[in-house]
């Protein structure tokens, strides 16, 4: 089945009075799916206050106030990772029943609520609960949201839709930790998720309501703006697969590798940062300019990730982004240059960006949309697990060898071996077509 007809989709009257009224230019610049890219783009920048980047600068604040050591904190965020990844079928199956929208009212106001509640966290049992919901909704749900709606939305396009949607997760890196920092310095951590809570609860949740559509049927248009015609390249997978029937293909597994993989390593990188920058003999405040550096090269390879994936197959791009990661961590590991440094930041935020955007794209390609929710919340768990785990194992050769050499070693076969296994991310349905013919 077409991606179209799989999900049943009724066009109304008005998409065949669309193309004879506008000229293919006029139609496109009117589509309002480039709307709901900015309302996912919106949805990324609102995770961040859940992400690896903003709770890390909580981390010096909470270590003084209530007497934890760097260990025990890290400890304690890499379980309620873990625990929030096991909720992230059940909030795929949600968002495929009920829709993006009324999910995301639903978690804009939990995870506004959660930030008021994390004001109250004085100890061990409250930081492991308020690890637990915060990473739910910004890591897990929020991200599961931004990136189906715009699937829904988009489908020869898709690589460039998503490319501009990751602009606000781009913007989130960039802005998130600077405005944390300065919240703390001046008002205390406590009034900084006092924020967040207002922002989530008051900006948010109403923009989110007022201009997010689930699907472009319901506008009574077709994906792409009415680009994706019968002549059209054909970017989707020919079979929709359910939950259960995508866990009997390999392709599937090999998925969950890269995710598990490459969280394992980016993640490991980016909260032991200071650490890294110490090995090699720099001042460990240089970590903010690095991250600053990934961050901000990480907005010309969403553009150019967006493009490669239009003109090229997804997955040979993300086999071509886990070999920059792995020279990524060989740089960060073995070099004490200053120079070698910025040159790895840079490469990581590209090769980061890159291959979310890769992932985003495949999942719906490899399996179709109409259970996209449960498929991807499924295969986030291997992102979750492996943002759980990086930091704990870089963390751990670290204290006992004071250096990163050994990590890097054990670390570098898994990336080549990512690389190694994402080409083979093709359709089941025409792998085993390809089979028959031969």
């Amino acid at each position: 089945l077409e991606e179209q007809g799989a999900r049943k989709s009724v066009v109304s009257p008005r998409s065949s009075r669309s193309p004879a009224a506008c000229t293919n230019k006029t139609l496109q610049t009117m589509f309002y799916g480039w709307t709901i890219v900015a309302v996912a783009g919106l949805t990324c920048f609102f995770s961040g206050p859940g992400q690896n980047f903003s709770l890390g600068v909580f981390m010096d604040a909470y270590v003084e106030e209530l007497g934890m050591s760097y260990s025990e904190i890290t400890f304690l965020y890499g379980l309620a990772t873990i625990i929030a990844g096991l909720a992230l079928t059940s909030m795929g199956t949600f968002v495929d029943q009920h829709g993006q929208k009324t999910a995301a009212l639903m978690m804009g106001i939990i995870f506004s609520s959660v930030c008021f509640a994390n004001t109250l966290v004085d100890g061990r049992i409250s930081m492991l609960l308020s690890f637990i919901f915060t990473r739910f909704c910004a890591q897990d749900a929020f991200v599961l949201i931004a990136k189906t709606i715009v699937n829904e939305w988009f489908l020869v396009l898709r690589g460039r839709a998503h490319a501009v949607m990751g602009l606000g997760f781009v913007a989130s890196q960039a802005i998130v930790p600077l405005f944390n920092a300065y919240v703390i310095s001046h008002a205390g951590w406590r009034t900084c998720w006092e924020y967040w809570g207002l922002l989530l609860g008051f900006v948010f949740t109403p923009l989110s309501q007022a201009f997010m559509v689930d699907k472009p049927a319901e506008m009574g248009v077709l994906p792409d703006g009415g680009t994706n015609t019968a002549g059209s390249k054909s970017t989707t997978s020919t079979k929709v697969y359910t939950l259960k029937q995508a866990m009997l293909t390999r392709e599937f597994y090999f998925l969950w590798f890269c995710l598990f993989e490459g969280a394992l390593v980016n993640t490991g990188l980016l909260l032991n940062m200071s650490s890294i920058l110490q090995a090699a003999g720099l001042q460990r405040s240089y970590a903010p300019v690095i991250l600053s550096i990934k961050a901000v090269f990480g907005l010309p390879a969403s553009f150019l990730a967006g493009f490669l994936v239009d003109a090229f197959a997804p997955r040979h791009v993300l086999a071509a982004t886990f070999l920059m990661q792995g020279l990524t961590l060989m740089i960060m590991c073995y070099c004490t240059s200053t120079l070698w440094m910025v040159f790895a930041g840079a490469l990581f935020g590209s090769s980061a960006t890159m291959g979310n955007i890769c992932v985003s794209i495949l999942l719906p390609l490899l399996f179709g949309t109409d259970y996209q929710g449960s498929i991807q919340g499924t295969s986030m768990i291997a992102t979750i697990l492996g943002s759980a785990l990086g930091p704990l194992l870089f963390a751990l050769f670290y204290d006992f060898t004071s250096s990163f050499v050994l990590v890097s070693i054990v670390c570098f076969p898994l990336t080549l071996l990512a690389a190694l296994l994402s080409p083979h991310l093709q359709s089941p349905a025409r792998r085993d077509s390809n089979i028959r013919l031969m």
